[in-house]
């Protein structure tokens, strides 16, 4: 009778420590495959309205074309992806606390490291009165660095493999443009 249930008690945590294996393990699968998943869920197709993009300290608006897919991940509310109705062109927007000049240098470097032949730096004014600093990366995209109150928000505009990003320059500056707040 005292085997039956010494038995029967390690069965019960065997099942226990199964089932905890389990739980873990789904937990684990949802934090590496739920990013993606909740970034598209938390998104949709852009109607024209604001979008908020903020960190501890700053706050800024972005207005993102109408008709274009946004997708953010609940917790970076620093970041938003948006991408062109036909899926060619991909922009990713950062709110970082970074100097302008800081941020596209630290852009630079990265895009250079990941293989980009930059062209010269360009130093313009947005019609908003925000300054902007951007560089082709090559013939599939551009880089670009926004000053804004508090911080900068970077911009990274690619196109799939083999695009050609001369067709979306247009689409590359209504995004600039809406950074701050209606274009």
């Amino acid at each position: 009778m005292v085997r039956r249930v010494r038995s029967r008690a390690a069965s019960v945590v065997t099942a226990i420590v199964v089932v905890a294996v389990f739980v873990v393990g789904l937990g684990v699968l949802a934090l590496v495959v739920g990013g993606g998943v909740m970034a598209n869920l938390n998104g949709g197709v852009s109607d024209g309205a604001p979008v908020d993009l903020r960190d501890a300290e700053t706050r800024v608006e972005v207005v993102p074309p109408e008709g274009w897919m946004l997708s953010r991940v609940p917790w970076e509310e620093n970041r938003v992806r948006l991408v062109t109705p036909d899926r060619v062109l991909t922009v990713e927007l950062t709110l970082v606390p970074e100097s302008q000049d800081a941020a596209f240098e630290a852009l630079a470097a990265s895009a250079v490291e990941a293989g980009a032949q930059l062209s010269v730096r360009h130093t313009e004014v947005l019609a908003s009165g925000l300054p902007v600093v951007h560089a082709d990366t090559g013939m599939d995209g551009l880089i670009a660095a926004v000053g804004v109150d508090g911080g900068t928000v970077t911009v990274v505009a690619t196109t799939q493999a083999g695009a050609d990003a001369a067709p979306y320059r247009p689409a590359i500056a209504e995004v600039l443009e809406g950074i701050g707040g209606a274009p």
